[in-house]
């Protein structure tokens, strides 16, 4: 691929004046990040902000003598009818919640919703340095907005890139070939074109973990690495990387949905694309595209238990997890009763006609699908599992009950997460060499998101049955249980019941992903 040539887009307009009837909030570029001044019609001594568990200020810098920001409002001492706050970049990034800013290159990222004001149609007016640009230069209230010099603007085909200085060529070819290839899959598979994207790719040190992406509704793109090693990635991140941009790119179709549609559907619509797609391009093998599914599959029947899933309030990973299963058994379902004529795809532009004016919904969903999805939406176990594998036998798809290692590994850290969290979520997530549990809600001694790499003696990664077998051993005794954290901490976690043997439905057998496999 021929290295990305820069852009050369006109520099943004000047600013609209005030508006006398409503809240303008200005942004300029500022040495510590963006200086943004709130213009009000008239004077008050309180600016309540939109409030959101996905929006942080805790960084933000109130400059106005005599105003503070309390409890997500700017109250001043007295009525005034102008505040102003610098934001800097935020220098810690957390699970689900949006940054207000991050550097991108020589600009910054602004997160535009973080600026809105409650129960106001407060207008955002981005103003760029000279030679520089705001992109967009409209609209940034729905979304991220980059603002930085023209000249860093790279031109893909259908989108624009900016990529942060210290973001190596090899990586910044990987995502705008990805970029290219997704776009012009998914206009074709949805048959309608997409919005033309920015996506801005920046190395970041805010955040523990491998990766995190935005897609906002600017159709500002944020893709943030936080491993080091992502930045000349090797021959086997492909995959990975194919997946994660696709992803991304999904949502520009799919991010319409109507107020009140579960997150899964929105979510697990896009990662299930990202997969097929992959799958469709090579990135992934058909066996790979299936280990994935099976694995979200099993995790989605761990975070469900009893409940039905149009009932179940599922969030952080557990959205991913049964959005997936869900996409695949429609997928299945479809193209089995159609002859290979219909497929997710053809659902999901079902989806979008009928959501063309407000949004696609649940409702939407069960309108245009059949009654194996139904089952996966509205049973509840144990009957779900079984009925749904029995129904997709006739379509090509077999699933199994066969515990592995991860179902070993789930049924240890699961049992002694419920026992002590009372409050909040909890889950975990595997790394490499160890597993770092969620644990940012009321969960006593292993509160505050541990690493772990032993439990009950045994290594939670090489040897989870061992540990699985050490957990149950000491809660049938009903004495504590030890977990070892990466840093050599020993926690020990208060047990009163052996965990049950974990059960794992696996896909074994399933028709082929790609068309080009059929």
């Amino acid at each position: 691929m021929a290295p990305p040539a820069a852009a050369k887009p006109e520099p943004g307009p000047a600013a609209p004046a005030e508006d006398p009837s409503g809240v303008v909030v200005t942004v300029t570029p500022h040495e510590g990040g963006v200086r943004v001044v709130y213009e009000l019609p008239a004077a008050t001594d309180r600016v309540a902000l939109v409030r959101s568990d996905a929006l942080r200020r805790d960084e933000w810098q109130v400059v106005t003598p005599g105003v503070r920001l309390v409890d997500g409002a700017l109250v001043s001492e007295a009525p005034r009818t102008s505040f102003e706050v610098v934001i800097p970049p935020d220098t810690v990034e957390v699970d689900r919640v949006y940054p207000s800013l991050h550097r991108v290159g020589r600009g910054v990222a602004l997160y535009g919703p973080a600026l809105r004001v409650e129960g106001v149609d407060a207008r955002i007016v981005l103003r760029p340095a000279a030679g520089g640009v705001a992109i967009p230069e409209q609209g940034a209230e729905r979304g991220y907005a980059w603002l930085g010099p023209a000249d860093a603007v790279i031109q893909g085909e259908g989108f624009r890139m900016v990529a942060g200085e210290s973001v190596g060529p090899r990586l910044v070819e990987v995502v705008r070939g990805e970029a290219e290839i997704a776009l012009g899959y998914y206009a074709r598979k949805l048959e309608r074109p997409g919005r033309a994207p920015t996506i801005l790719v920046s190395l970041q040190s805010t955040m523990t973990g491998e990766y995190r992406g935005d897609a906002s509704e600017s159709d500002v793109i944020s893709l943030r690495f936080f491993d080091p090693r992502w930045n000349d990635p090797e021959p086997g991140d492909a995959a990975i990387l194919a997946k994660f941009v696709r992803h991304e790119a999904f949502h520009l179709w799919n991010g319409e949905a109507a107020p009140g549609t579960p997150p899964w559907l929105h979510e697990g619509g896009a990662e299930y694309a990202a997969i097929v797609a992959a799958v469709e391009a090579g990135a992934l093998t058909h066996e790979q595209g299936i280990e994935q599914i099976s694995s979200h599959l099993d995790r989605c029947r761990v975070a469900l238990g009893a409940r039905s899933l149009a009932t179940a309030e599922l969030s952080g990973p557990q959205i991913y997890w049964c959005g997936v299963a869900l996409q695949w058994i429609a997928d299945t379902e479809a193209r089995g009763a159609s002859q290979g004529q219909r497929d997710v795809f053809a659902i999901w532009r079902d989806l979008l006609r009928r959501g063309a004016a407000a949004g696609y919904s649940l409702a939407d969903l069960r309108a245009v699908t059949g009654p194996i999805v139904a089952a996966m939406l509205d049973d509840q176990a144990p009957e779900r599992w079984p009925r749904v594998a029995e129904a997709l036998a006739p379509h090509g798809a077999t699933l199994v009950d066969a515990a592995d290692d991860h179902g070993w590994r789930t049924a240890a850290l699961q049992h002694l997460l419920a026992q002590h969290c009372k409050s909040g979520e909890y889950g975990f997530y595997v790394e490499a060499d160890h597993v770092r549990l969620d644990t940012t809600g009321d969960c006593g001694p292993i509160g505050g998101n541990p690493e772990i790499v032993r439990v009950a003696g045994a290594s939670i990664m090489k040897a989870p049955r061992a540990a699985f077998d050490g957990v149950r051993t000491a809660c049938a005794a009903k004495e504590p249980v030890t977990l070892e954290t990466r840093s050599g901490a020993k926690l020990r976690v208060g047990c009163t019941q052996p965990p049950e043997l974990p059960v794992r439905w696996k896909v074994v057998d399933a028709p082929p992903l790609s068309r080009a496999q059929r």
